[in-house]
């Protein structure tokens, strides 16, 4: 089973329902069209959008607000050198430095559009799990070759992250503490080693477990996908939204 910390109770929500392909597409369209946005009015239309198809996924929320806080820490270095750097009327100044409205504006909508983005993909992450994600990129033409490796590499990276933390859990009941001395260090070592060995092993032993399950060198399929009239109007609704953005931001 793969961990998906995203995971909510996917089955009973209309997003799951959609054809991988609809919300691949999807959230690439929304992502690039909000990436374009350069006023206020825009990016909110785009915001509360993003917000309104979040609420649907039904995301685990306390692991959705540690991934936002996350991100948002990234956002937080836009407020501290665009409201100084971008030229125009000034508002403040703190010491030699001028902010300006035209740099708190930009640093509001760069805030304002990357959370649109980040509700969007959240939503498409939660209603979407991995395999069908697979399916869904290999339906659009993406070369199998790709697709497996995109697969495996998030399949035997949360492998390595549940050895590394079985090996630390192990090391701190043993009153492991870490320092800056050549004890902590050697340990330190010894913990990246049995990492990489225990996780090869275990891949191993995964992927032994999938040609038990009928791996043939490509994901199987339980069932073909289909565009149904639901995938036409969640397209639709998209497209509507990104109208008004376009709309609003011209």
């Amino acid at each position: 089973m793969i961990d998906e910390p995203l995971a909510g109770e996917r089955k009973q929500t209309f997003l799951y329902r959609l054809d991988p392909r609809t919300k691949i597409l999807g959230s690439l369209v929304f992502s690039f069209s909000a990436a374009l946005i350069q006023n206020l009015p825009a990016a909110g239309v785009a915001f509360l959008f993003a917000l309104s198809v979040l609420f649907l996924a039904q995301p685990p929320p306390g692991r959705t607000a540690a991934l936002l806080a996350a991100a948002n820490g990234f956002v937080l270095f836009l407020w501290v050198f665009l409201p100084f750097s971008v030229p125009g009327e000034t508002l403040f100044a703190v010491g030699p430095f001028h902010a300006t409205r035209e740099g708190i504006d930009r640093a509001l909508v760069l805030t304002v559009r990357s959370n649109a983005i980040f509700f969007f993909t959240a939503a498409f992450v939660a209603s979407t799990p991995m395999a069908a994600i697979a399916r869904g990129l290999e339906g659009l033409g993406v070369p199998e070759k790709l697709v497996s490796l995109f697969f495996f590499t998030y399949r035997y990276a949360v492998e390595i992250g549940k050895e590394y933390t079985r090996i630390l859990n192990a090391m701190r009941i043993r009153c492991f503490r870490p320092r800056t001395n050549f004890h902590t260090y050697r340990h330190l070592a010894f913990l990246v080693g049995m990492m990489l060995v225990n996780g090869y092993e275990r891949g191993l032993r995964v992927r032994s477990a999938m040609v038990c399950r009928g791996f043939r060198g490509r994901i199987p399929l339980l069932e073909a996908p289909s565009v149904k009239t639901s995938d036409a109007f969640a397209l639709g609704v998209l497209a509507c939204v990104l109208v008004v953005v376009v709309t609003v931001h011209g």
